[in-house]
């Protein structure tokens, strides 16, 4: 079976948008497993759904830098959206130990 162009056009948007194989899936109303192995018979199409995953962390990356610069508090939920959705995260601070005896 293939895909609609429109159905392909919200799978498109899904991605965009973080969402996962199966809640995509369910949006455009085909079962997970037969989504799946459409994308992987279909490279084009699995190659294209995944370029719009990248452009949509790309996005909320650019949003979250554009927010934080114009006001500190209206970055968080786009922060959050990044974090949840594609897992990033704050790396750990690096500490950097002084031995007492060396200053």
């Amino acid at each position: 079976r293939k895909l609609s162009p429109e159905q392909i056009t919200e799978a498109q948007e899904c991605f965009e948008l973080g969402m996962s194989e199966r809640a995509t899936a369910g949006v455009i109303g085909v079962p997970v497993s037969q989504f799946n192995k459409i994308c992987r018979r279909d490279t084009a199409l699995g190659l294209l759904l995944e370029q719009k995953r990248e452009s949509g962390k790309k996005r909320i990356l650019q949003g979250i830098a554009k927010a934080g610069y114009s006001s500190p508090s209206r970055w968080t939920a786009l922060a959050w959206m990044g974090e949840r959705i594609h897992g990033f995260t704050i790396p750990e601070p690096v500490r950097v130990l002084t031995m007492s005896w060396c200053s």
